[in-house]
């Protein structure tokens, strides 16, 4: 059954998550099935009457995305809208609903001109992806941290499986895998009991138990380099620590304090020493991967300071093992507690916590989170930090300077 959330907002948020086991084989036939649902439905077959049809119920969107959590394919079908009594209609729920579940659960992918068309596009964007020097570097990191990784799969795999892709590739995929999938669904809005019985009536039937989710970690190895050359004056660097503290562990909430503490802020240490004091880049930061137990700092600097840059960065991760200051760790805290309350002023949050409720059996408690974020000391920062053992430093350097 649907999980409805009553709340405050004037929009209804409506999503439906869609899980199928993860194959890299069909991740192109996915992905080009997300794009044309977002562009086309049976009723509506191009995108101009599509977008149209959108319009008149008074500028509702329904699209489905896809990504990877752990060994499942994650589909999220998002449908809102603004409430029928704002506008005086009524119907308006049920009209937005019968044209959403037409379009998720009703597609026919019969337009062979369509696919070509957003194929070519897909395509394109590929192909043009060196141009995009910061995301083409994260990419390729990726690619090379994820190695014998189920995840992993790299670029060139990726753009030879979309040449081969064709059309009755993506109704297979969605006709025996998306319609079969697992699913669950959640709501919140303004919803009356009539609303709400609609809603139970329009989605309950595409709805069954709700899926396991397993996550594969990074493993320890030794620490490797790559470098790679792209046609720029500067380099990207990124350094991929392993981090073994996962979500739902004792030492979560000091992992992600110290995550903030090194890099995610304009006063981090990374920021203030590499780049304030130090001059060495002009951007630095530090992202923590929960489930699969990495921490990655990302940098961009000029070619002739990358040694320096990386040894200061080493430096600096070093130096979460030994000292914390008191005004370091109540700012992050202060921080982090701002950024979780204030989230309760945005309505997907909300669906956000009960989904991952509801794949990780685990209910969110918020006073236990603060509380958790409160009680972490500077001796949980350093003890945490000891667990960074460092993996990988991945360059893309300027050609004219390898």
């Amino acid at each position: 059954m649907i999980r409805i959330f009553e709340d405050t907002f004037k929009t209804i948020s409506i999503k439906i998550y869609t899980a199928v086991p993860y194959q890299k084989a069909y991740v192109m036939a996915s992905t080009m099935m997300g794009r044309l649902m977002k562009v086309s439905s049976p009723n509506y077959p191009n995108k101009k009457r599509f977008v149209e049809a959108l319009e008149s119920l008074y500028g509702a969107t329904v699209n489905t995305s896809s990504g990877v959590l752990g060994n499942q394919a994650l589909f999220t079908s998002s449908i809102r809208m603004i409430s029928g009594n704002m506008v005086n209609e009524k119907h308006l729920l049920k009209d937005v609903l019968t044209f959403a579940m037409h379009n998720i659960f009703e597609q026919t992918f019969n337009d062979e001109t369509l696919f070509e068309q957003e194929k070519r596009i897909l395509l394109h964007q590929y192909q043009t992806l060196e141009n995009h020097k910061m995301q083409y570097a994260h990419i390729k990191y990726k690619e090379k941290i994820l190695k014998n990784h189920p995840e992993q799969y790299p670029l060139e795999e990726q753009k030879n499986d979309l040449l081969r892709l064709t059309l009755d590739d993506v109704r297979h995929f969605y006709i025996n895998h998306f319609l079969h999938g697992k699913r669950i669904a959640f709501a919140t809005g303004p919803l009356s009991d009539e609303e709400k019985t609609h809603l139970n009536a329009f989605i309950n039937p595409y709805l069954g138990e709700a899926f396991n989710v397993k996550h594969t970690a990074i493993e320890l190895h030794e620490s490797q380099q790559d470098i790679l050359s792209l046609n720029m004056e500067q380099a990207i660097i990124h350094l991929g620590y392993h981090f073994p503290v996962y979500l739902g562990e004792k030492d979560h909430a000091a992992a992600q304090l110290m995550t903030m503490i090194l890099g995610t802020h304009g006063d981090s240490r990374l920021f203030r020493i590499v780049r304030e004091e130090q001059g060495l880049c002009y951007m630095v930061t530090a992202q923590y991967d929960d489930e699969k137990g990495l921490l990655t700092v990302i940098t961009g600097v000029d070619v002739q300071s990358q040694e320096q840059a990386i040894d200061s960065i080493k430096t600096v991760v070093t130096s979460m093992t030994q000292t914390i200051t008191d005004k370091e760790l109540l700012d992050a805290k202060q921080s982090f507690i701002h950024m979780i309350t204030s989230n309760l002023d945005e309505q997907n949050v909300y669906i956000k916590r009960a989904f991952r409720e509801t794949i990780y059996k685990r209910p969110y408690d918020l006073k236990k989170r603060l509380n958790e974020i409160q009680s972490v000391t500077k001796a949980d920062i350093n003890r945490v930090a000891q667990k960074l053992s460092l993996l990988l430093e991945h360059r893309v350097v300027g050609k004219n300077h390898e």
